[in-house]
């Protein structure tokens, strides 16, 4: 279960997402938005594993979507569809599309920081 607090100009939304895996192929997937009373029970009544707060900016380019990821710590993540080209604007320093490590679930800022600073030197 995924819980999910979105911000724009003030206002919040809130979402409870649920995967559930059957088989090695097939996922179901259902997302409902929720109130805020909601969101809190739900939240209090879990064990929180990993809390992850970042700014999404969500843009257009050469008709293709791209969602930029700000984390606190300054790291950016470009999320794009397969196959597409990216801003000439854009500077890849490392493409962690198949890379367990950044995916929201798992992912620990200060690792990877520390991995990519690693690679710099």
């Amino acid at each position: 279960m995924r819980l999910r607090k979105r911000s724009l100009d003030g206002d919040d939304t809130y979402y409870v997402t649920i995967k559930k895996s059957y088989g090695k192929n097939e996922k179901i997937v259902t997302e409902e938005k929720i109130n805020k009373k909601t969101f809190e029970m739900l939240k209090n009544q879990r064990k929180i594993k990993n809390t992850i707060e970042k700014q999404r900016v969500c843009f257009i380019h050469n008709d293709s979507l791209f969602k930029l990821d700000k984390y606190n710590d300054g790291m950016l993540i470009l999320e794009a569809d397969e196959n597409v080209l990216l801003p000439p604007f854009v500077k890849v320093i490392k493409d962690v599309s198949f890379d367990d490590n950044y995916k929201n679930r798992n992912i620990k800022i200060k690792e990877i920081k520390n991995d990519l600073c690693k690679r710099k030197r």
